[in-house]
């Protein structure tokens, strides 16, 4: 079976003691460990779309103000 890790996880391989790529890896079909994996969620049998940054709108933003360099209190 062909496994991809859920968006934002990194899931180690035992067999090759590495991470899965978001790519995905071939994994043996009954293999108990990969289908305890699949029934808890970490890792799906569906490609997935990559994790991403979450967006900042401008509405709201918080305005920066510069520093003239005086110390004037």
């Amino acid at each position: 079976m062909f496994v991809y890790p859920k968006p934002g996880l990194l899931i180690r391989d035992p067999e090759k003691h590495d991470l899965i790529p978001e790519s995905g890896r071939e994994v043996g079909d009954g293999d108990l460990y990969w289908l305890r994996r699949v029934a808890d969620g970490d890792v799906t049998t569906t490609r997935t779309a990559p994790a991403t940054a979450p967006r900042v709108s401008g509405k709201g933003a918080a305005s920066t103000a510069t520093d003239n360099g005086s110390n004037d209190a």
